[in-house]
């Protein structure tokens, strides 16, 4: 006579505890998916309104706010069904969006599908395969302790006969999980601090004369764009007001401030490299220490990186500092009335450090962009900018600055200010 086969029961307790599990676990998917949503592409329903034909072309159609509200109605019993409903979603996406004005919605939907299907669909079943295996855990413990004692002993013998083979695999297992797992938080933990500079290099020569430009040389073109070289100017002169005055730290010792020079001083070589078509490159050093090459381009390369770092930053910050003071010194400011009072002579003077400055280009750079903000509405007063403006107009000329005045930014700073002032 054939072993009728056991029939599994599933309690209530168990099924309303799945239950919440699965909403609890698909729940925090869908905030994960929203984060990296941040457009809020597919947060609605799409209507023939936002997007014509919409209806004719897609029969089943689907978004997070719909998925969101399936897993309220615990109409998911399995991942795959919760999966199925956001492929579908992306598909949509991807087989509505044709041609090249639905290139970037069909690029964003493969993006948040791949991280979705990397990062959260995993997750989401880890996480809901350990908690039920905890239930399971448990409610085994409970049956043994109502078992008779021989069944328990037969259950051990049966459960140490495969732990020899099971704990090899568990342990592989487990150290593959460890590592996937101090991957990512590496990658997530990823900060400024971990910004380091570039390492210097001597001049090189590609072997071959080829026509196409070398990698580096590409690079180069790309951090040389005005729009890049504003970008790292102003992040320069955040960190010197906003780090290094108040922290009274050392410029060398910022976390990025020596990297994103470093990178200023390469935009320097941009229009040599690129004639040649990538077939010279070198790198200067990031100004931590002088040069010491024999070579005269290396030592006024590094050198140049040297001075800015460590001598005229900090010079820099000490005019954006005596900026600050001249501002609080004016009528209306908190110290006016000490000024008074002291009769501070304040009168902008040319420091010596600044004599050797005229071929820094990058320094000179800085310099006026400390003028642009200083021109921005707001950011003086009448009487404090008469000597503001003489400080940085001395060191200035220093350079022999006439780039200025040919500078978008500055006549816009400009004209700005000078409405402000018929304004009032």
């Amino acid at each position: 006579e054939a072993a009728t086969p056991k029939k599994i029961s599933i309690s209530k307790e168990d099924h309303e505890f799945g239950v919440k599990l699965m909403k609890r676990v698909l729940g925090a998917a869908v905030a994960a998916m929203r984060q990296s949503d941040t457009q809020q592409v597919f947060l609605n329903p799409v209507s023939d309104a936002i997007a014509p034909g919409y209806s004719r072309v897609i029969k089943k159609p689907m978004c997070m706010l719909n998925i969101e509200r399936k897993i309220d109605q615990s109409q998911y019993a399995t991942i795959d069904e919760f999966d199925k409903d956001v492929q579908l979603m992306f598909n949509n996406c991807i087989t509505f969006n044709i041609g090249q004005d639905g290139t970037w919605f069909r690029t964003e939907a493969r993006r948040q599908n791949k991280i979705f299907k990397g990062t959260i669909l995993p997750q989401a079943q880890s996480i809901l395969k350990n908690e039920t295996a905890k239930r399971r855990k448990k409610l085994g413990k409970e049956v043994e302790e109502d078992e008779p004692p021989a069944e328990i002993a037969s259950k051990k013998r049966k459960r140490t006969a495969l732990s020899f083979v099971d704990k090899a695999k568990a342990d592989a297992a487990k150290s593959k999980m460890k590592l996937k797992k101090h991957e990512a938080e590496g990658i997530s933990s990823l900060t400024a601090d971990n910004v380091e500079p570039l390492a210097s290099s001597q001049s090189k020569r590609r072997k071959k004369n080829v026509e196409l430009p070398s990698i580096p040389s590409l690079a180069l073109m790309l951090i040389a764009d005005p729009f890049v070289t504003r970008l790292l100017l102003d992040k320069s002169l955040n960190a010197i007001k906003s780090s290094i005055i108040p922290d009274k730290k050392l410029p060398g010792e910022h976390h990025s401030l020596p990297s994103v020079l470093q990178l200023l001083h390469l935009t320097q070589y941009s229009a040599g490299i690129c004639a040649a078509k990538g077939g010279e490159f070198k790198i200067p050093g990031p100004g931590f220490k002088s040069a010491t090459s024999s070579t005269d381009n290396v030592i006024s390369a590094d050198n140049a990186a040297y001075a800015s770092l460590r001598r005229y930053a900090p010079l820099i910050g000490k005019i954006m500092l005596d900026i600050k003071v001249d501002m609080r010194m004016s009528v209306g400011g908190d110290l006016y009335d000490v000024a008074v009072e002291t009769k501070l002579d304040r009168k902008p003077t040319l420091p010596n450090a600044w004599v050797d400055a005229a071929s820094l280009c990058v320094v000179r750079a800085l310099i006026e962009g400390v003028l642009v903000d200083l021109l921005r509405p707001g950011r003086s007063t009448e009487q404090a900018f008469v000597v503001q403006f003489s400080r940085l107009e001395i060191v200035l000329e220093t350079f022999g600055a006439v780039s200025i005045m040919h500078d978008r930014a500055c006549w816009i700073s400009i004209t700005q200010a000078l409405l402000s002032h018929k304004a009032k």
